[in-house]
């Protein structure tokens, strides 16, 4: 039985998509990784909103992919709702290795976009302890009771401000 090559094609085409957009979400996120270690926030709102564009696409890509898959599968004789892996044994060698290869390069960067955001999850983690350090240290001294005040309850003045009475 001839295999149906427009819908494959259709297919292969639209998880090419999906890998280009990959590929741009997995380098915003590496951008991303950059801009925080810089501190740059205005960089990170333009990265997030690129992000978002981003996914927003890759969203609307899935009902066309799930579409060219079930016409696909519906060509080839087979029903249900089927995975890639489930009806590849079902297509010519080229095909299967055209589909394989587009697979392995989405789940390669899959893999990587999902290190690259637990890298940027840490160093949000690590800034925030920084911060909260920071914040505990100034407290600790702004509210740091006064020992020359016959008050001994007395809160003294703020080390960190200068004495407008100097």
């Amino acid at each position: 039985m001839p295999y149906p090559q427009q819908p494959c094609a259709n297919l292969r085409r639209i998880l090419q998509q999906h890998l280009l957009l990959a590929r741009r979400l997995l380098r915003l996120t590496k951008e991303q990784s950059a801009a925080l270690v810089a501190g740059d926030v205005r960089k990170l709102s333009e990265l997030e909103a690129q992000q978002r564009e981003t996914l927003s696409q890759q969203q609307a890509l899935e009902p066309q992919r799930e579409e060219a898959t079930r016409l696909l599968t519906t060509s080839l004789g087979l029903t249900g709702d089927l995975k890639l892996t489930q009806f590849m044994p079902k297509l010519p060698p080229e095909e299967q290795r055209a589909f394989t290869q587009i697979r392995k390069e989405l789940l390669n960067v899959q893999e990587e976009l999902s290190e690259v955001k637990q890298q940027n999850l840490r160093l949000i983690q690590n800034a925030l302890e920084f911060v909260q350090m920071g914040m505990e240290s100034i407290t600790q001294t702004i509210f740091k009771p006064n020992r020359y005040n016959p008050n001994l309850f007395a809160i003294a003045a703020p080390a960190l401000l200068l004495d407008s009475r100097a």
